[in-house]
């Protein structure tokens, strides 16, 4: 749930590998009124909703963020995802994805490349991070 500020929690699970300059923007400038200027106007995130809790963004366990990666407000990052260098990504990325670009698109899955794609691939990891913004 957004604080009085309007800034939601991120959510990072483990093995998350983040490049050089990426940048996971958690909230949006408001800009709805033009009586009041843009920096005075606060903030806004949307929420994600994940394993019972609500987050601004949610990156699941061994995801690759590329270098300059720009991740937005209300991202889901699905486990096993790879965010190529540059891209800018924004509402639900599924697991094993391969995302490219501006805007993101994916571009290909890892379970297809692996030839796996019909297998039931096991997700480690127990421990997460939960970053609160204040």
């Amino acid at each position: 749930m957004p604080d009085r500020n309007g800034l939601s929690r991120i959510f990072i699970g483990n093995d998350v590998g983040i490049g050089r300059g990426s940048f996971i923007l958690n909230a949006n400038h408001r800009f709805d009124s033009l009586d009041v200027s843009i920096m005075s106007q606060g903030h806004e995130s949307r929420v994600v909703e994940y394993k019972g809790r609500e987050y601004g963004i949610v990156i699941e366990n061994d995801v690759w963020l590329g270098a300059n990666v720009v991740v937005l407000t209300g991202t889901h990052i699905g486990t096993g995802s790879v965010i190529g260098a540059n891209a800018v990504v924004s509402g639900t990325i599924p697991p094993f994805s391969i995302v490219m670009g501006n805007p993101g698109r994916i571009i290909g899955n890892r379970l297809k490349r692996a030839g796996k794609e019909n297998s039931n691939v096991k997700v480690t990891g127990e421990k997460n991070t939960t970053i609160p913004i204040s």
